[in-house]
């Protein structure tokens, strides 16, 4: 060994230098050294493996390991002490870590813990002293306990209802406008003119619900059950309602403008007066429906099934009616004015004084067909004979 890497190595022991600064000097002396010089090495490199310390540490675990094979022969005082001291504070840091982790869990579980019980005395409070008028915009009440509260008139716009208990609660007339009922218990709620624009109902179970004059427009009702529901006058404009369970509904004088009933379950539906104007019924099968006087100007009904359907007096003008099964529909003053029929089965049908001004009767199928009275003004028949429509008028 060279008197310089000796030199480093007192300072090192001296504290002086430390471990890591005197490896970085004897890694340069290193690259310095004469080619005539023998490198530095260990004191047991020229010992069989067998005669050296079984306890030869690794040199990744700390700094001072470097060397500890060169100064532990030498039992320098200074280099033990320092050694020491290196494992005392590493000791240290670890309990201290310890400590603090176990001091973050405890924090954790207690700001839990007192969340849950201010939200449960809140849900007590509201039970209790009821939840009239009261203003909670924005507010967050997932999962909370509300069984029997009284919220009728309410103010909760855009709340956070997921998961909550409103069991047998009182939501006559109070405003959910935007809110999250996603999930929420709602069973035997009195939700009488509530409004509900805008609000997450997805696969809310309100089957039998007295629901009349309610406000639903643009409300997501994706996978509802409102089997049996009491709809009369309802505002579901814009509505999303595909695969919803509607068996049996009163909608008598609805609102539905707009609304998507795509798969949905309209068996046995209530449709006198309801508005259906631009509604999304493509594929839907309504055979045998009563839907006389029922306004579906504009409507998607391409591909429906309405063969048998009662359609007499019915608003179709500028429906989409095209591939539509119409086989033996009564559809008697009927205004079809621009509807397109193109590919339509109206085999059967009955179209006595409907209106097909500007019709698109393309390909359709009109066999059997009553026409008597129709206004074929401007309609385009392609594909149908002249003879057949003279028979037929």
């Amino acid at each position: 060994m060279s008197e310089e890497q000796m030199r480093i190595l007192n300072m090192v022991a001296e504290g002086r230098l430390t471990a890591e600064e005197a490896a970085r000097l004897l890694e340069a002396l290193g690259d310095e050294q004469p080619a005539d010089e023998e490198p530095f090495a260990s004191p047991w490199d020229d010992e069989p493996a067998s005669e050296r310390p079984v306890d030869e540490p690794d040199a990744t675990q700390d700094p001072f390991t470097v060397f500890d094979h060169v100064f532990r022969h030498r039992h320098n005082p200074a280099w033990r002490e320092a050694r020491h001291e290196w494992h005392e504070a590493r000791k240290d840091i670890r309990q201290a870590m310890r400590e603090a982790q176990r001091e973050a869990r405890h924090a954790a579980r207690e700001a839990r813990r007192q969340a849950h019980l201010a939200m449960h005395g809140a849900t007590e409070t509201l039970r209790a002293q009821g939840f009239r008028d009261v203003h909670a915009m924005g507010a967050v009440l997932d999962g909370a306990i509300l069984d029997g509260a009284q919220l009728d008139g309410a103010h909760l716009q855009g709340a956070n209802l997921t998961n909550a208990n409103l069991r047998n609660a009182n939501l006559q007339h109070a405003n959910l406008q935007g809110a999250d009922l996603s999930e929420a218990n709602l069973e035997e709620a009195n939700l009488q003119g509530v409004n509900l624009q805008g609000a997450d109902l997805r696969g809310a179970d309100l089957r039998g619900y007295d629901l009349r004059g309610t406000n639903w427009q643009g409300a997501d009702l994706q996978g509802a059950i409102l089997d049996g529901a009491r709809l009369q006058r309802a505002n579901l404009q814009g509505a999303d309602l595909p695969n919803a369970n509607l068996r049996n509904a009163d909608l008598t004088g609805a609102n539905l403008q707009g609304a998507d009933l795509a798969e949905s379950n309209l068996e046995g539906v209530q449709w006198q007066g309801v508005n259906l104007q631009g509604a999304e019924l493509s594929g839907m099968d309504l055979r045998g429906y009563d839907l006389r006087g029922v306004n579906l100007q504009g409507a998607d009904l391409a591909g429906a099934v309405l063969d048998g359907a009662s359609l007499q007096g019915a608003n179709l003008q500028g429906a989409d009616l095209s591939r539509a099964n119409l086989r033996e529909a009564n559809l008697q003053h009927a205004n079809l004015q621009g509807a397109d029929l193109a590919d339509a089965n109206l085999q059967g049908a009955d179209l006595q004084n409907a209106n097909l001004v500007g019709t698109d009767l393309a390909r359709a199928q009109l066999a059997g067909a009553d026409l008597h009275g129709v206004d074929l003004t401007g309609e385009d028949l392609a594909g149908i004979t002249w003879e057949e429509l003279q028979r037929r008028l």
